[in-house]
């Protein structure tokens, strides 16, 4: 096969730039959410040097781009081979993708997103660092329930709070926050002040564990939600 000549190759460029320009004014007229483009692959792949050339292209065809780079550098489990260091990245990236909803960005880029999420899954399990049944738990689940429900329950957050603004938020009725030392998703310092809005409320905190208590300390959390249900209801 003949490679093609440096003027083909700008002609096709242009081409596939003019498209890019007519679908922004489609997306602007009738979208009302950014698409997603986004970058699986192992390390050392490309992936940044690809993520770098659409940045630009978007860029100079005129959209609105935030590129969302992975978050693994900033994630307090030490252990980048666990399970949890991946379903810490995971959860990260789909908070800032759930902030960027209502914005007036065209194009969300990703590197290292929901396929590539499940890429590693699959990788961490045929390493043996996920167990079969470990594995089975999730397919299993989501082969049953899909991820519609989950996410649309994030996509209407924001209509959530402005149908709840004049709701009186008080809970009156007995209340246990488990927290986690190790949250940074939601750390405990969170919880400061639930208690001018639960009156009758009892904290427990979940020591050298991260945002999943019930994965991470099934045995602790288990034996406190027992105790406190034997103490306050007998």
């Amino acid at each position: 096969m003949t490679p093609d000549s440096p003027a083909e190759l700008r002609a096709r460029g242009l081409a596939l730039k003019a498209h890019a320009e007519a679908l922004l004014t489609i997306l602007h007229a009738q979208a009302r959410r950014p698409y997603f483009v986004e970058l699986a692959g192992t390390p050392k792949a490309g992936k940044t040097t690809a993520l770098h050339v659409l940045e630009r292209f978007f860029k100079s065809c005129g959209y609105r781009v935030h590129t969302m780079r992975e978050r693994a550098a900033d994630c307090p489990i030490a252990m980048k081979g666990h399970f949890f260091f991946n379903t810490w990245t995971t959860c990260s990236m789909i908070a800032e993708v759930l902030a960027m909803i209502d914005t007036d960005t065209d194009v969300l880029v990703l590197d290292r997103g929901f396929f590539d999420a499940l890429m590693w899954l699959e990788l961490q399990h045929r390493r043996g660092q996920v167990t079969p049944e470990e594995k089975k738990v999730f397919v299993d689940t989501f082969t049953k329930t899909g991820f519609t429900g989950g996410i649309n329950w994030y996509r209407n957050f924001t209509r959530n709070w402005q149908r709840a603004e004049g709701l009186d938020h008080h809970v009156r009725v007995p209340s246990l926050m488990i927290m986690a030392e190790n949250d940074a998703v939601l750390p405990p310092s969170a919880a400061d002040g639930m208690e001018k809005l639960i009156p009758d409320l009892e904290k427990y905190l979940v020591k050298d564990s991260g945002h999943w208590t019930q994965q991470e300390k099934p045995e602790e959390v288990s034996a406190k939600l027992i105790e406190w249900r034997r103490k306050r209801f007998g």
